[in-house]
């Protein structure tokens, strides 16, 4: 089932390095050919590639006849999490734990007490450079909570101090985290939660997973991609991963960097092209921002709009937003609206409540450096950036199918 694959795959990419790492070992196995940014390009019109940049972000694409437009998919590889910092080891009360800082904005309580672990990437210099090595603990870490006996305000609103209340203990005594880099020059490693996804409720029709923003995303979309790469004649189908959306994507990998243009500008340059066929070829491209929506929650339904509600089971959510939070517009909502009535995909609009704050995606971001027409879509889901999240089975495999129609019979006319 394609949910047992989603839960598997979750599982593998405990950061955006190993999400990447697997997204690239399937690309080989249906043979895409990789390509290097630093290289000249000689592409095929018929080719498959892919390229990777700062090893957490992915630009794949296929090509079916000369390059007249681009179909494309962005989800993010990176979920809220707790990074660990340079020189980290600290003791007290005779356990080792680690000094960390907050990745993006995870729900701190839900951290706390939970089965987690430490992945990453390290570098090591040998004689030909640098080499990068991914990096997972093969034991587990622990936040301890604080007995309420010594915090008598833990349900009361208690005001999370993350020097103090998220640093993960590793086990008793001293420890070097060279035990676990060996002579490594640098890192970026994050505490990560290691525990399994599973499917739940009366029918199995809803699940809970860690990294459910934005992996269902990523591997959604992928499957449609690789079951649907050549698309429409002249249409180059895309797939663009990217990394650090929940920090602001002001990285040269994420979705705020030149990483997209540069890699649709050398498509249509190693074809032959021009800098005007290029231009020509965005005015009759779209963008589909993959993120997931805030579900109706049962305990809390005043937290939604209340005319449009956005309910788990109901489909695929597009996204609106009247500042553009969300970069939906009529257009695009029509062309998007056309395509799955076609075809079948179960759909639903969604709104956020007037009176909260709506987050943004990579779809606004996107459209500020590659500016094409583009709509926010995604799966309902609950306890977003809580460090297990929840969502319904079916809407995973509406999305699969949304991924493949778009990529199989999408062309703006």
């Amino acid at each position: 089932m394609a949910i047992d694959n989603l839960i598997k795959n979750i599982h593998q990419s405990k950061t955006p390095y190993h999400c990447i790492k697997l997204v690239s070992e399937i690309l080989d196995k249906k043979g895409f050919v990789k390509l290097y940014e630093k290289d000249g390009w000689k592409i095929k019109q018929d080719g498959n590639y892919y390229i990777i940049r700062a090893d957490s972000s992915l630009i794949a694409f296929s090509l079916n006849g000369a390059a007249e437009a681009f179909n494309i998919a962005a989800p993010h590889t990176d979920s809220s999490c707790l990074k660990i910092k340079g020189n980290p080891d600290m003791t007290a009360g005779g356990l080792h734990k680690l000094n960390c800082e907050v990745y993006g904005s995870p729900i701190m309580s839900s951290w706390q007490d939970r089965k987690l672990k430490i992945a990453g990437r390290a570098f090591y210099k040998d004689k030909k450079g640098f080499s990068a090595k991914l990096i997972e603990s093969d034991y587990n870490v622990v936040i301890p909570n604080i007995s309420l006996h010594l915090n008598r305000e833990v349900n009361n609103a208690y005001k999370f101090n993350p020097q103090k209340d998220l640093l993960p203990v590793t086990g008793m005594g001293k420890g070097d985290i060279k035990d676990l880099i060996g002579e490594a020059i640098s890192y970026d490693l994050f505490v990560v939660v290691d525990e399994l996804g599973y499917t739940f409720g009366r029918g199995n029709e809803l699940f809970v997973a860690p990294r459910i923003d934005d992996l269902t995303g990523v591997f959604a979309a992928l499957e449609g991609f690789i079951t649907n790469s050549k698309g429409q004649a002249g249409v180059v189908n895309v797939l663009a991963l990217f990394d650090n959306e929940e920090i602001g994507s002001l990285t040269r990998q994420g979705a705020a960097s030149t990483f997209l243009f540069d890699m649709l500008t050398r498509i249509i340059l190693s074809q032959g092209g021009s800098q005007e066929d290029f231009r020509r070829a965005l005015a009759s491209s779209f963008l589909m921002s993959l993120d997931n929506a805030h579900g109706t929650h049962p305990n809390h339904p005043d937290l939604s709009d209340p005319t449009t509600n956005t309910n788990l089971g109901d489909g695929i959510a597009i996204k609106h937003h009247a500042n553009y939070h969300y970069t939906t517009d009529a257009i695009s909502a029509a062309y998007v609206k056309d395509l799955f009535n076609t075809a079948g995909v179960k759909h639903q609009d969604s709104y956020v409540k007037s009176d909260l704050r709506a987050g943004g995606t990579l779809g606004s971001i996107n459209s500020g450096r590659v500016s094409i027409m583009a709509a926010d879509i995604g799966l309902a889901q609950l306890a977003m950036h809580s460090a297990m999240e929840m969502a319904n089975v079916n809407d995973y495999q509406e999305c699969i199918k949304a991924m493949s129609v778009f990529y199989k019979n999408f062309k703006i006319q």
